[in-house]
């Protein structure tokens, strides 16, 4: 029995990096920074525990504008300066912003919502996003959001 769990779960470890160096690459082949954007909300509800995702990508590399919610620009705005995800929880959804930078400085940032703390793996998964994104979405030839 305990051989089967731990199988199960390397398993489920594999299909995590498999689906996440498969978004990368998916992203490395994106002709605008919208497609990218659009690509991210799917995929990265599907990688983690997550109820809704949305990539703001920086055309400048200065920290993005965050639409939708004041709260969510202050919680990117922190999550950038300092240099590491930040959450906040309301209504029992918690919201949680990752910067993600490249060589030029700010490629973006990532905001999520989870029903909760995000497990262990989760947070591995989205390190690995963001420790990798920077390269996958700045690159010559994307052009940048007007």
């Amino acid at each position: 029995m305990i051989t089967a769990m731990s199988t199960f779960v390397s398993a489920r470890a594999a299909g995590r990096i498999e689906g996440l160096e498969a978004l990368l690459s998916r992203l490395r082949r994106c002709s605008s920074p919208a497609q990218a954007e659009n690509m991210v909300a799917y995929a990265i509800p599907e990688l983690v525990d997550a109820i809704w995702a949305t990539l703001y990508l920086s055309d400048d590399g200065r920290p993005p504008v965050v639409y939708g919610d004041d709260v969510w620009q202050h919680l990117a705005d922190a999550a950038i300066a300092r240099r590491m995800p930040c959450a906040t929880r309301r209504d029992g959804i918690v919201t949680t912003a990752i910067p993600i930078f490249s060589d030029m400085g700010v490629a973006g940032v990532l905001v999520m919502a989870s029903t909760g703390e995000l497990s262990d793996d989760d947070q591995r998964t989205l390190r690995l996003f963001a420790a990798r994104a920077g390269r996958a979405v700045r690159r010559p030839g994307l052009p940048v959001s007007a």
